[in-house]
């Protein structure tokens, strides 16, 4: 049962970061195991036929790898950002799941998760399309609709309309965290591409495809801690009790 309005605090930019890397810190290897084989590893294969079919007259092959890759990204990173979202909270109920408990019931939301991926992303993207504006808008205003799903069992238009509501007067917060985290990851990509350059273009792959494991995990981490960090802003709730909002 949600609790309304009890010991409501002020926004923490720094306590989405700390809350993040605190859940990373006590299941970071075996999270980074399962997004490596299930993040890394597609990424790797897609690389992989893009590299193999360039420059090739093989008709539409390489335009079936681009956008069979993008489909199975959206896939792989749909079930990280459920199973990341699921031990996040489980870890703030003190609960102690395993990480096949996590990802059972991340596979278990995979449908409505998914639909509010493709909703959200077709969305902002056809807003970038015409104005920008509006695109950049949707994308704050939707931000933390897939952890909604995840954390508070709802469909896809429940979803949008909590994330709607959990975002309203912090957008400006979530622009910022997304420009950091851009910065952060192209800063990450460019040192981890010179390092892959030097083993030659098996190499270049290799790091590729292990960065978009790594900042596929980091980002669900740093969107489900902000996701609570906006119940705890909207409907209360401190380090002791911060368990009781989700149940």
């Amino acid at each position: 049962m949600t609790t309304y309005g009890t010991r409501r605090q002020a926004f923490d930019f720094g306590r989405v970061f700390e809350r993040a890397m605190a859940s990373l810190g006590s299941n970071g290897l075996a999270l980074l195991a399962i997004s490596l084989v299930i993040v890394g590893l597609p990424e790797l294969l897609t690389l992989w036929g893009q590299n193999r079919w360039a420059g090739a007259d093989i008709g539409f092959a390489p335009v079936v790898t681009g956008v069979g890759g993008w489909f199975l990204s959206l896939i792989t990173s749909t079930i990280m950002q459920g199973l990341v979202t699921e031990t996040v909270v489980a870890d703030l109920q003190r609960r102690k799941p395993t990480l096949s408990d996590s990802l059972e019931a991340a596979v278990r939301v995979f449908l409505p998760l998914l639909g509010v991926g493709i909703i959200t992303g077709l969305a902002a993207f056809l807003g970038l399309i015409l104005l920008i504006v509006p695109g950049v808008l949707i994308f704050l205003a939707w931000f933390v609709a897939g952890p909604v799903v995840v954390a508070e069992r709802t469909g896809v238009s429940d979803a949008i309309s909590r994330s709607l509501f959990l975002t309203r007067n912090h957008r400006l917060w979530i622009l910022l965290l997304t420009v950091v985290y851009f910065v952060t990851s192209v800063i990450f990509g460019m040192l981890a591409g010179l390092i892959g350059a030097i083993a030659g273009g098996v190499g270049v792959m290799l790091t590729s495809a292990a960065v978009s494991a790594i900042s596929t995990l980091a980002w669900s981490a740093v969107v489900a801690s902000f996701y609570v960090e906006m119940r705890v802003v909207k409907e209360g709730g401190d380090r002791d009790d911060l368990a009781s909002i989700f149940e």
